[in-house]
């Protein structure tokens, strides 16, 4: 309800750690409307448990809501991060892709792969020395630019057809993405 957007100072959130705590900002009440409307399509492709189909599905999630919200909403707002971590984000992008790309994690099945990539966290583990800076949930984050990547070179698509596609490879195959 909406006593879930009091703000991350609000004295009846101490015990949610603070990674958690910073979602709770009035900002983000229409984001969470969207992504409990999008989650009644079943978007999500259960068939294929790699971390790619995990990034695919999360970043269809994303551009879906920003149509939602009629484009009113930063997309660091969308994807739930703080200005400074949608910058290191921004700058490291490249380099955090490379390593996903070079140690295999995109096809990876590991649920620990998931977990430190996706899931909801202080931060992301890719195992290298800026694991302390990189965002949690850095997967969704890479996932939101490659599906955006697609649209923008698939622009004879509407969004209602893009987020149907449920082929997390055509997204990588298609995408044309080069952070």
């Amino acid at each position: 309800g909406l006593d879930n957007f009091l703000g991350a100072g609000y004295p009846g959130y101490e015990g949610i750690p603070a990674y958690q705590r910073d979602l709770l900002r009035q900002s983000q009440l229409p984001v969470a409307y969207a992504h409990a409307l999008l989650a009644t399509l079943s978007l999500e492709n259960f068939n294929d448990p790699t971390l790619v189909a995990q990034m695919v599905y999360q970043g269809k999630i994303a551009l879906a809501t920003e149509a939602l919200t009629g484009y009113s909403i930063e997309t660091s707002e969308v994807l739930g991060y703080r200005p400074e971590e949608w910058s290191f984000l921004e700058t490291s992008e490249s380099n955090i892709w490379e390593v996903m790309v070079r140690e295999k994690m995109l096809f990876s099945t590991d649920m620990m792969v998931r977990q430190r990539l996706a899931e909801p966290a202080p931060f992301s583990k890719l195992g290298t020395a800026m694991d302390g800076d990189i965002p949690g949930r850095v997967a969704r984050y890479i996932g939101y630019k490659l599906v955006k990547s697609y649209a923008e070179n698939h622009r004879e698509l509407s969004l209602k057809e893009i987020i149907k596609i449920r082929d997390a490879q055509k997204f990588l195959r298609d995408a044309q993405y080069k952070p």
